[in-house]
């Protein structure tokens, strides 16, 4: 269930600890990349926990569709920019402690939570074990032509791959025809 604005102090105390972490003020109108990542930050994060578009921006004097931007783009900016990453998981980490999801969940909910964990477990190992042998039948099957791979591979001059390749091709379908 999407929130309006259910806690504005949430909102105040993580715009604080993105201000304090990307040194910068994200109320002002301009463009430089740490107030734009601090946003985007926020926004992220607020909307992990359930606020809505409006809401967000509101609380960053920003229209909606900047927080439907931001939150398009921000998985890309994670894995390009290790600094900004870094920074995000920073103040995702200090926001979590003051506002931790599971402090606000009931007893069942917590239960459900556990069990629906559990169910993902067991599915991940189950899918483990299927990678595992899926992994083991390959590596049979590689393992059989390998002594003709290394052949190939210690006889192949550089750049010469494509030739070679044409040349066992020919050799293959004159040996089986």
């Amino acid at each position: 269930m999407k929130k309006k604005n259910k806690n504005p102090q949430e909102i105040i105390d993580l715009i604080e600890i993105c201000e304090k972490h990307f040194k910068c003020d994200v109320k002002e109108r301009n463009k430089v990349q740490n107030n734009v990542n601090a946003r985007m930050t926020i926004s992220n994060l607020l909307r992990r926990k359930g606020y809505i578009y409006q809401s967000i921006g509101k609380a960053l004097d920003r229209t909606h569709a900047t927080i439907i931007h931001h939150e398009r783009k921000i998985d890309s900016y994670l894995e390009s920019d290790k600094e900004f990453k870094d920074k995000y998981l920073l103040v995702e980490e200090e926001f979590h402690i003051k506002y931790n999801p599971m402090l606000e969940m009931t007893k069942q909910e917590l239960i459900n939570k556990i069990i629906l964990l559990d169910i993902e477990k067991k599915e991940l190992l189950l899918g483990v074990d299927r990678l595992v042998r899926e992994k083991y039948v390959k590596v049979k099957k590689y393992n059989r032509v390998q002594g003709l791979i290394n052949i190939v591979h210690q006889r192949t001059k550089l750049g010469k791959e494509i030739e070679t390749e044409k040349g066992l091709n020919i050799w293959y379908n004159g040996l089986h025809n």
